[in-house]
């Protein structure tokens, strides 16, 4: 695909996406600005807007949203661990605690191995020995 061809269908797509704003702000009573300025928002999150205190469902429910597997998992040991990354917390009491949580609107998937290596290899997260993990300073990055 040419340049020129690929700004015309960004063009295009701006275009039906000024159109969907202006549909859905009439609908719902809402400014076209504040639609766009919100539009993304869910990558916003911060780790400083994480509340620890909210029981582990509601938590999950609010913070998991467009989240993969093993951001899920990390998010998952920072409600354990209370995002104190000094904190000890077995693989049994995760994977425990996930199985708790397979709901759509909660996890929405099956545990997977897969997302420790994927939050290892992220330096997300630290084995400290067999089933053993604990938050690295980077694990913050999940919302990025």
């Amino acid at each position: 695909m040419n340049q020129k061809s690929l700004i015309q269908k960004l063009g295009q797509i701006r275009m039906l996406l000024d159109e969907y704003i202006t549909e859905l702000s009439v609908r719902q009573n809402i400014k076209p600005k504040d639609i766009r300025e919100n539009i993304g928002s869910q990558s916003k999150i911060t780790t400083r807007d994480l509340d620890f205190e909210i029981p582990i469902r509601p938590f999950v429910k609010k913070y998991a949203k467009r989240l993969s597997g093993p951001k899920k998992f990390v998010l998952l040991l920072a409600w354990l661990a209370e995002g104190n990354e000094e904190k000890e917390v077995s693989l049994v009491e995760i994977i425990t605690q996930w199985n708790k949580m397979k709901a759509h609107s909660l996890l929405g998937l099956k545990f997977n191995r897969f997302f420790l290596a994927q939050a290892q290899e992220n330096d997300w997260i630290e084995r400290l020995g067999k089933g053993v993990y604990r938050l690295r300073p980077s694990w913050r990055n999940i919302f990025q």
